[in-house]
């Protein structure tokens, strides 16, 4: 597993501790230079032991450009996007949106590892 980039930025906000590091990939054809990943991922969340800062750095700097995506129906004051992926020999589900409307910086809110899909895509169908 790549180690993390330095450290840009470190906060903690009502509880939720958040790191910001440098990222660099494009999503929705747009170039990322940023991604922030908070600790809700792991509170109060058994079984998540094995997801980590790298594990989920290292997915989106190799894998977030593969598809565009939409963000989902949510009633809050982001837009956020699910996107399913096969790293490593898992697969993992994250949940993430665009920092204070940004559009080079990512937000992950969440992040696990989820059964494989039904059917799964490959380039023979």
């Amino acid at each position: 597993m790549p180690e993390l980039p330095k450290l840009l930025k470190f906060g903690e906000v009502n509880g939720e501790k958040r790191w910001t590091y440098p990222l660099k990939t494009i999503f929705n054809y747009r170039p990322i230079d940023k991604l922030t990943i908070t600790d809700y991922i792991w509170k109060g969340k058994k079984g998540r032991e094995k997801i980590t800062k790298e594990l989920i750095w290292s997915l989106f700097q190799e894998k977030l450009y593969e598809e565009p995506l939409k963000p989902v129906e949510y009633d809050g004051n982001h837009k956020p996007y699910i996107s399913d992926k096969f790293y490593r020999g898992k697969w993992y589900r994250s949940y993430f949106w665009y920092d204070n409307n940004s559009t080079s910086h990512l937000w992950v809110r969440n992040f696990h590892q989820i059964d494989p899909p039904k059917k799964v895509k490959t380039d023979k169908n």
